[in-house]
């Protein structure tokens, strides 16, 4: 068994609730779980290829949206949504003030810059999603606001957002093709409830 102990990533919406007593929660600690496997790329873009790296991902990334016991899709990284009447176009507006775990701002820039790898003919094994917009318009309207118009309508979009933004600032000399190799895929930096510490072959 793998444990995996991360340090908290003090995001307010990410703050565990305690007991139903009424009081403030609290924030830091240590949080365990016990996974089969060692890590191999701790990286949204080939998390389903490891069960151990979609563990982690899942706690040191965030997508636009995340989904609820019951797979209903509610805002994460974008605070709303909207879709145009035909059900092509929806508009996701980001939070305001989203930083990376290294400080740095968190913008439509990196939604599209991730965006952008995923649909990437060079992405080695890419993940369900990246066949879904494989021939969407995704624009940037302002560092807060992304546009993406489907040929199609889909409504169930945003339970489809759920893949985990990465750094454009840390990544933008990265291609796709290299992608899989990338030192980042070990020395992970996201916006996720989590911030990696350590990672070892079976411990992270």
């Amino acid at each position: 068994m793998l444990l995996v102990g991360v340090a908290g990533f003090t995001g307010v919406w990410y703050a565990a609730a305690g007991p139903d007593s009424g009081s403030e929660p609290k924030f830091g600690g240590v949080y365990i779980e016990g996974v089969a496997g060692s890590p191999a790329r701790i990286n949204p873009l080939y998390a389903n290829q490891n069960s151990t790296d979609q563990s982690l991902v899942s706690l040191v990334f965030a997508g636009l949206t995340r989904l609820d016991e019951h797979g209903v899709a509610f805002p994460d990284l974008a605070d709303t949504w909207q879709v145009s009447s035909d059900g092509r176009v929806y508009t996701f507006t980001l939070r305001q003030g989203l930083l990376w775990q290294d400080g740095a701002p968190l913008t439509t820039d990196d939604v599209l810059f991730t965006f952008e790898l995923l649909r990437s003919p060079a992405l080695r094994s890419p993940p369900p999603l990246a066949k879904l917009l494989a021939n969407a318009t995704i624009s940037r309207q302002n560092n807060l606001t992304l546009r993406i118009e489907l040929q199609q309508p889909f409504a169930p979009l945003p339970a489809y957002m759920t893949l985990g933004i990465l750094p454009a600032h840390l990544l933008q000399n990265q291609g796709a093709a290299s992608m899989f190799d990338a030192a980042f895929n070990q020395r992970p930096v996201g916006s996720g409830p989590y911030s990696l510490q350590e990672l070892t072959p079976d411990r992270a």
